[in-house]
């Protein structure tokens, strides 16, 4: 099942560029946390961490070439 949803949401700070994605957190009691990576299409990304916890996330506007805000949502 489900166990939770998180959306994270990049953007720059300097020309306002964003771009989200949703990842869900599948398993049990049982089986653990098994999370899904995220995927960006617009700024260029680090993804740190492994399945069984939740995945760190920072990017670079590729424009601007400044850090990305990285602000995440839990819950659907």
């Amino acid at each position: 099942g489900i166990i939770d949803t998180a959306t994270i949401t990049l953007t720059c700070p300097q020309c306002g560029l964003n771009e989200a994605d949703r990842i869900r957190d599948k398993g049990n009691g049982w089986s653990g946390s098994h999370w899904e990576m995220p995927s960006f299409a617009k700024f260029e990304v680090s993804i740190s961490g492994s399945r069984s916890t939740e995945p760190e996330v920072s990017g670079t506007c590729p424009r601007c070439r400044v850090p990305a805000q990285v602000n995440t949502r839990y819950g659907t």
